[in-house]
């Protein structure tokens, strides 16, 4: 649990905001996405760097380090690096509402960043709800142009969660082709996901699985694997 006196501050601060919610920032904070449809090529190469994307090192079991962190935002509310660690941090203490009003002001102060949207899918995942999190992974891949190194992945995770299999080991074959160092064999794709959390880590295992990928052996996915509707 959160320390009384600096949490109810921030609690007040992010309720309050929450009244104006963004059409798709409310559906996720109630759980109310629908699966979109795929808006990525499964053929297409995914090497765009995203410099933007980049993991939060953040404990949220470090309470000074949550102290500190709201420090900085009473100091300066615009700190959209903040807002997102704190939205990710919030998430995986459970604190879905919060979390959302703070990747909500990120949004409105920064609506073109793709960090954003990647780090609320992560944290909307977090939370169990990858459904909404698929939506928020497409959305900042729309953002940053479409090909991002970090989205054919991504949504094959949500696919496949969300039960559309098939789609999800498209993706996870275009995964491979455009990085086989990373996802060409189950070594490979458990060396570049070691620091994931468990249920991330199994479902990329799941999939990875599910698409033939071999323990040892470089993977050859196929050129193109149409998806059936």
């Amino acid at each position: 649990m959160f320390r009384a006196t600096p949490f109810f501050v921030v609690a007040a601060t992010l309720l309050a905001a929450s009244a104006c919610a963004p059409a798709a920032h409310a559906a996720e904070m109630i759980g109310a996405c629908t699966i979109p449809q795929p808006i990525s090529s499964f053929e297409r190469l995914y090497l765009g760097a995203d410099r933007d994307a980049h993991a939060t090192r953040f404990d949220p079991a470090n309470e000074q380090a949550f102290l500190d962190l709201d420090r900085r935002l009473r100091a300066n509310p615009d700190d959209v690096d903040a807002r997102i660690t704190r939205g990710y941090a919030l998430a995986r203490r459970g604190e879905r509402t919060l979390s959302a009003a703070d990747y909500r002001r990120a949004t409105k102060l920064a609506p073109h960043r793709t960090r954003i949207g990647w780090s609320e899918g992560w944290a909307l995942w977090a939370l169990g709800d990858p459904t909404c999190a698929l939506n928020a992974w497409q959305r900042a891949g729309s953002l940053q142009g479409g090909d991002a190194f970090w989205l054919p992945y991504t949504l094959a995770m949500g696919y496949w969660a969300a039960g559309k299999k098939d789609v999800a080991i498209a993706y996870y074959h275009a995964a491979a082709r455009s990085a086989p160092e990373r996802f060409g064999t189950l070594e490979a794709m458990n060396t570049y996901t070691q620091r994931w959390a468990p249920d991330e880590r199994r479902t990329m295992n799941d999939i990875a699985s599910a698409a033939g990928v071999q323990p040892s052996s470089r993977f050859q996915p196929p050129n193109w694997l149409p998806w059936t509707r």
